[in-house]
């Protein structure tokens, strides 16, 4: 069940964070947003957050099948290359 949870928190928070690239000035400002796109962190972000969701969502549902552990395996992997850069 922690991992339910876990998994959904990563998923909430970098979604919230997400968000907050698409404002400035308390305005919408659309390509801002898409600018932050381009960036390698925002990407692996994204993508760790997703298959976050998809691993919560498969663990409500029963056992999780070993392409969505896969998944996550590849998420971890690009959110912690990202990590050591920045060390």
């Amino acid at each position: 069940m922690a991992d339910i949870i876990l998994n959904l928190l990563i998923f909430l928070i970098t979604a919230a964070l997400v968000f907050t690239l698409f404002r400035k000035d308390g305005q919408w400002d659309i390509p801002r947003g898409k600018r932050a796109f381009r960036f390698y962190t925002v990407l692996s972000n994204c993508l760790c957050a997703a298959v976050s969701l998809l691993m919560a969502l498969t663990a409500l549902a029963g056992p999780v099948p070993r392409w969505a552990w896969t998944l996550k395996y590849i998420g971890t992997a690009a959110v912690t290359v990202t990590m050591l850069t920045a060390i």
